[in-house]
């Protein structure tokens, strides 16, 4: 017991460090849009290098600014402006400065004269005819909302964490583009940026590596799993040396060459992933892990074959990215799209439940930051100053969001099932109220009538059965009453052991979870019963719920479930005193 609660209680905390974190990657996400849709990056046409005499110009593209402005390959940019150029990072700084159509002087050197040169040109924007920016972003947020509805709704389920870290850090990977600004937050974005792309692909090979459980050869040898992740180290590690360190010259071609390696690293750790998908579902023996992994494994390859194919390898041919390369990016959009169709469809997942949190986690947000900028513009009119409030004051500012955040989110929720789920809420009031009433019923069998009648029009549940102990032989259970099963010639009687186990399947998998697993008795599933409910008084188990799905085909939702959880401590109350009458009236 006492692992389990700390077991819990590092789940919790992990995902409040989630939940923190994907707040801010919201946040930032939204910030770096505004930048990017607000500035337009101008550009001078001309790739800068930075060698041992200083920043040198590598190509100069025709028909640009630097062209008509006589700039030549090999010139060595001394100042933009007077401002004194060290490295390309400061060709962009000073052109982030000037805006589209301003006149710039450049100080150059030439090879062949000692004495600087002075030339003039004009700053056009950088246009990209075909940027799929917009697409790319797209994406990212399919990756947060699958990541966001596993999190929301089984966020203490095996690997479920784990799948949620990878779709936020894809969030951050096709989301995430600097301005060229080069200011602190460009930067964060940036570097926020090169981590994602390194260790997006880590996590994704990672989680096909233990979904739906290690595989053989890895569960041997749990060390590879950290080994997975040594690359992704290791280009970190080079790439801040390249961007900070002098000792590494930034060329075009080392650029260029470690663009190369990045993509045949991305391309390659996804290939991977999608290999040990496929290897999953050839040997799954698992109906509904079966339809999951022959969807993920389509959506893999489908994703990574052209990306690969299309775009990395003529990269790696030195080929400047056109039009019809960068149309092979959409395919990956394949990868978050069937992901949420083998949840949804296949794990069954509780949508409706989802969009009713997910609703009430935003508005509860939204209420939060509104919260905060109110009191922000307040203070600063208060002492008329439009500064910030501070360290002090963003730390209250989350002291505050975190005290206020759960009564609002609550609250809010609450609201919405009354204004858009009027019908089903008022029905499980009504459900809760019937079950304190139960045991005012001593007769067994008009009892039992009652209890399926109310819960087949409440639940919209057609297949349903009451199994209740022997009276000679505690541990096994016999089928009282019944609605919907038709003439069945299965034998109605299970062990103790049959209906715990199918019950504990239901509680940890979930809806649509596979309840019959390789070896399962044929009798449950031929009755077409999915939820076992116990029955328990005083640590005895006197009886069993057990329910079909509902009329439409669907599953329960966690909501159903955990409502009958609660009505089957009345349930058992109310059998105990109808069993307690009829040996009296014996």
């Amino acid at each position: 017991m006492e692992s389990r609660s700390r077991r819990e209680y590092k789940l919790r905390s992990l995902g409040l460090l989630l939940a923190l974190a994907t707040l801010a990657a919201l946040v930032c996400g939204v910030l770096n849009f505004a930048e990017r849709a607000r500035y337009v990056r101008p550009y001078d046409g001309i790739d800068w290098d930075e060698t041992p005499e200083g920043v040198q110009a590598s190509i100069v593209w025709q028909d640009t600014p630097g062209d008509r402005a006589g700039i030549r390959p090999g010139d060595i940019l001394l100042s933009i402006d007077g401002r004194p150029i060290r490295s390309p990072f400061d060709v962009t700084k000073q052109l982030f400065r000037a805006q589209p159509g301003t006149q710039l002087t450049y100080e150059l050197r030439r090879r062949a004269h000692a004495a600087p040169v002075t030339t003039t040109l004009v700053a056009m924007p950088q246009a990209d005819p075909f940027s799929l920016r917009g697409f790319l972003e797209f994406v990212g947020l399919l990756y947060l909302a699958i990541g966001l509805v596993v999190l929301l709704k089984r966020w203490n389920a095996p690997h479920a964490l784990h799948f949620y870290l990878f779709c936020l850090t894809s969030f951050a990977f096709y989301s995430f583009a600097y301005s060229g600004k080069f200011d602190t937050f460009d930067w964060t974005i940036y570097w926020s940026d090169v981590v994602a792309r390194l260790l997006a692909p880590a996590l994704f090979l990672h989680f096909a590596l233990a979904f739906p459980e290690p595989k053989p050869w890895f569960e041997r040898r749990r060390w590879l799993f950290s080994a997975v992740y040594l690359p992704a180290a290791g280009l970190l590690l080079f790439h801040a040396l390249a961007v900070g360190a002098p000792l590494l010259p930034r060329s075009m071609e080392r650029i260029n060459w470690f663009d190369q390696f990045e993509f045949t690293y991305v391309a390659a750790l996804s290939l991977l992933a999608a290999g040990v998908f496929e290897y999953t579902y050839r040997h799954s023996r698992d109906p509904v892990l079966t339809q999951q992994m022959k969807w993920v494994t389509r959506g893999t390859w489908l994703a990574i074959v052209p990306f690969t194919a299309f775009y990395v390898l003529p990269v790696l041919l030195d080929t400047v990215p056109n039009d019809w390369m960068k149309l092979s990016t959409l395919a990956l959009v394949f990868i978050p799209l069937t992901f949420g169709y083998a949840i949804i469809r296949y794990r069954l997942m509780d949508v409706d439940v989802i969009f009713r949190r997910g609703v009430a986690y935003t508005l509860a947000t939204a209420a939060i930051a509104g919260l905060y900028f109110g009191l922000a513009v307040a203070v600063a009119e208060l002492f008329s100053t439009r500064e910030s409030f501070g360290t002090g004051g963003v730390i209250l500012a989350i002291i505050i969001a975190a005290v206020l955040f759960q009564p609002i989110k609550d609250w809010t929720q609450q609201q919405l099932e009354r204004l858009l789920y009027r019908e089903r809420f008022d029905y499980r009031r009504t459900l809760e109220e019937f079950g304190r009433e139960l045991s005012s019923e001593v007769h067994l069998d008009r009892l039992l009538a009652k209890l399926l009648d109310r819960l087949g029009r409440t639940l919209a549940v057609e297949r349903m059965a009451i199994l209740l102990a022997e009276e000679n032989a505690p541990d096994r259970f016999s089928l009282a009453r019944a609605q919907g099963l038709g003439a069945s010639r299965v034998p109605l009687k299970f062990t103790l052991a049959e209906l715990t186990a199918a019950g504990a399947r239901v509680s940890e998998g979930g809806p649509g979870s596979n309840l019959f697993a390789p070896g399962e008795p044929q009798p449950l599933e031929e009755l077409g019963l999915h939820y076992f409910v116990p029955c328990r008084v005083q640590n005895r188990t006197i009886g069993f719920l057990a329910l079909g799905k509902a009329a439409d085909g669907s599953f329960l939702t966690s909501d159903d479930l955990e409502l009958l959880a609660t009505l089957a401590d009345y349930i058992a109350i109310a059998l105990e005193n109808a069993r307690l009458y009829e040996r009296l009236e014996q």
